[in-house]
């Protein structure tokens, strides 16, 4: 005869053995989980880690990355990130009135807490043997709605490459012949945002030039991956150069007439080789009226890297500038708003070193400091003048865009640019074309020629003969539609 009590304790111990396992064993995977997890999370994402290249990566607060023996093992600590914005309304309803314009970024290298700046035209810092650039910011990258850089999962994307070597050790040839730094009002490099359009920060560089004026060039060995010849390709003419080291180089915005016919897929390029010249073509047509450039920029791995460092010191390689004014391109306030303009990413060759700053602010008043705070108290336009001068004499010039916005009119504002050709080489006697591009202004545009001769009006181009070398500040001034100032300047160097 069956024992049922003897048979329902046996089937209650299987089945109490059974639910003791699985409990167990969940405990065991949720465990296994945790610690995979920790693992994860403290195992920085390396972008780029390739000899003669700065190595790339990621961190997360409180995360830490110990650098191999090419970095001495240096070890490397995110202790925490503080962002700026600054009002601006151009932006849809949909989107916060702000940009970010620059991070402060609180490291520990080994023993030594320093802090690293976060912004366009920076170039890197150099401490405790490392040259160290911060690439981008998760929180920054999120709010932009075009120009995000991709996969940025960490907190902060870092760069560093050991002091004294050059950022690419392929150092790359400046992409534009006859070139000089900053020599149009319109300029975009990595992190800027692009004003009078989407919340946009750039991804390369932007150099403003007359269409088919000057000449590009390959940066480096390699073979065309990418051509719009020979009808174009409908959007901006992207051509793409794989270089033999396996970075991809892109170049935008070219007119289809201007190219170098045999730049189809799969020829070999060379260093130097011409590829054609500046355009304005966007959208499949010769649509940059406004803002005509060559836009410039680089990936690995489908990852954008920045170039900026790269493209400095090929530029300091290739024209013979002591040194480069940087005064930060733009920046946008509401009235009667404080306004910090900071001089100090200017940037002297290696054999000098800055030795004054001096700004001319809106208003005439003069500055003898990198850093100075002002306010304005009208909406407008307005123009901040740079000037530094190196420890040999050598002196140089930029400009700052400064947009006090009117929260009443909002997109109804003048903008634009201006600039001239040629840039590079001009000699007295030589005419100079000198072009404005300024949208939605009332009445005549005033361009002040900056050599003393008379004031003039000029539409969208005039010419100028300069009779004597010398640097000269040439000062456009408009009225927008409420009345409010316009003023954009540049620098046209006479030898």
């Amino acid at each position: 005869m069956i024992n049922l009590s003897g048979l329902l304790c046996v089937l209650l111990n299987i089945i109490n053995s059974v639910i003791s396992y699985i409990h167990s064993t969940l405990i065991w995977l949720l465990f296994l989980f945790a610690v995979f997890s920790s693992c994860s999370n403290h195992s920085p994402a390396i972008i780029l880690n390739k000899p003669g290249y700065p190595l790339i990566f990621e961190l997360k607060r409180n995360q830490s990355i110990v650098l191999d023996s090419n970095y001495s093992k240096t070890e490397i600590k995110l202790i925490d990130i503080e962002l700026f914005n600054e009002p601006n309304i151009w932006f849809d309803d949909t989107l916060p009135k702000h940009n970010y314009f620059t991070a402060i970024v609180k490291l520990k290298v080994n023993d030594t807490v320093i802090i690293i700046p976060c912004r366009p035209y920076q170039m890197p810092v150099t401490v405790s043997g490392l040259r160290i650039y911060i690439e981008g910011i998760k929180q920054w990258n999120n709010e932009a709605r075009l120009g995000e850089i991709d996969r940025l999962t960490g907190d902060v994307r870092l760069a560093v490459r050991p002091a004294g070597f050059p950022w690419f050790e392929k150092t790359i040839a400046f992409p534009v012949t006859d070139y000089v730094w900053r020599a149009s009002a319109y300029y975009n490099t990595w992190l800027s945002l692009v004003p009078y359009n989407l919340r946009y920060y750039h991804r390369g560089e932007d150099f403003g030039a007359i269409p088919d004026h000057l000449f590009v060039i390959a940066p480096t060995d390699g073979m065309v991956i990418k051509s719009p010849l020979p009808a174009g390709d409908g959007r901006s003419n992207t051509l793409q150069i794989l270089s033999t080291d396996s970075i991809e180089y892109s170049f935008s915005h070219m007119d289809i007439e201007s190219m170098v016919p045999s730049l189809i897929v799969g020829l070999t390029i060379q260093k130097g080789d011409t590829l054609g010249k500046t355009g304005m073509t966007w959208s499949g047509k010769k649509s940059q009226v406004a803002d005509p450039h060559l836009h410039f920029s680089a990936r690995i791995h489908e990852t954008e890297i920045s170039l900026f460092p790269a493209v400095i010191e090929s530029y300091f390689n290739t024209y013979p500038d002591a040194v480069l004014a940087i005064a930060g391109g733009y920046r946008f306030a509401l009235p009667g708003q404080e306004i910090l303009v900071d001089g100090t990413r200017s940037v002297a060759r290696k054999e000098d070193s800055i030795l004054h700053y001096e700004w001319e602010l809106p208003g005439g008043t003069t500055v003898k400091r990198p850093l100075v705070k002002f306010v304005i108290g009208k909406p407008g336009l307005y123009s901040a003048l740079l000037k530094v001068t190196t420890l040999s004499g050598a002196v140089d010039r930029d400009f700052l865009q400064i947009r006090v916005f009117d929260l009443r009119r909002k997109k109804n504002i003048t903008y634009g640019w201006i600039y001239h050709s040629p840039v590079r080489n001009i000699h007295r006697g030589d005419t100079v074309t000198i072009v404005t591009r300024l949208m939605n202004v009332i009445g005549a545009i005033q361009m002040d020629a900056g050599d003393g001769s008379p004031v003039r009006t000029i539409n969208s181009e005039t010419y100028h003969i300069y009779n004597e070398p010398g640097n000269y500040v040439v000062t456009v001034s408009a009225t927008g539609p409420a009345g409010e100032p316009v003023t954009l300047q540049m620098e046209i160097k006479v030898q």
